[in-house]
């Protein structure tokens, strides 16, 4: 799947912004620096839908091509792994 994201020019969800952050798919997307189209997601504030890569999720296909966003991947798996050391041990 890695592989497919990185060679795609974008993604499609078909969930709103304000669930987004639940979709297993569309977080893999964003977390592959893949630009997301979300065409049911009109009418909502994208400051108050989403805190992860708010810049890659696009209600507009238009404005999606236009900004000519590629793969920008941001490894956030040392963070979470650090994370996760650290309250293992409090648990400990």
């Amino acid at each position: 799947i890695s592989n497919v994201f990185s060679k795609a020019d974008f993604g499609i969800s078909r969930v709103t912004i304000e669930l987004l952050g639940k979709s297993g798919s569309a977080i893999s997307m964003l977390e592959h620096g893949l630009p997301i189209w979300t065409p049911l997601s009109d009418n909502f504030s994208m400051k108050d839908a989403i805190d992860f890569r708010p810049e890659l999720v696009f209600t507009d296909l238009s404005a999606l091509i236009q900004s000519g966003i590629k793969n920008s991947t941001i490894n956030r798996l040392p963070l979470i792994a650090k994370k996760f050391t650290q309250d293992l041990a409090i648990l400990c």
